[in-house]
């Protein structure tokens, strides 16, 4: 007797950022069409400045947690298909991490970040070089 296999697992980053809002529509439709499961990715981190944390009146894991709760307002996919996770570190790394477990990462063209007018973003970029399965970047 075979085990039944599990859905594939699309690892889809997400910032706030029109990139990101385009690299979760991709990837709904690919669950829709292929029957993935979704684990929406958010990473936050301490700002700094000069190496040393900013601290005075920012809340990074709030603004990320807000951000990862209206991506997944209205999503097309059922609830049991997709999850939200927030995670502390560089949105390159966690992202990479989560490709572990992964069979597809998904992410916009470029985010939030200082190179917004960039034809590829440093974290797309990033993940592209170092994830673990294959990567769509979303324009």
């Amino acid at each position: 007797m075979t085990a039944p296999r599990r859905p594939p697992v699309v690892v889809v980053g997400v910032d706030g950022s029109a990139g990101s809002e385009a690299a979760l529509r991709w990837a709904e439709d690919y669950s829709r069409a292929t029957g993935a499961y979704l684990q929406i990715v958010t990473a936050w981190h301490w700002p700094t400045w000069y190496g040393a944390p900013v601290e005075a009146g920012i809340e990074p894991e709030s603004d990320a947690r807000a951000v990862a709760a209206k991506a997944v307002t209205g999503m097309s996919v059922p609830a049991d298909m997709f999850r939200s996770v927030v995670e502390q570190g560089a949105a390159g790394n966690v992202l990479t991490h989560a490709s572990h477990t992964a069979d597809l990462l998904v992410v916009g063209r470029r985010g939030h970040g200082p190179l917004v007018g960039a034809t590829l973003g440093s974290v797309s970029a990033y993940c592209a070089h170092h994830a673990h399965c294959p990567v769509v970047i979303v324009r």
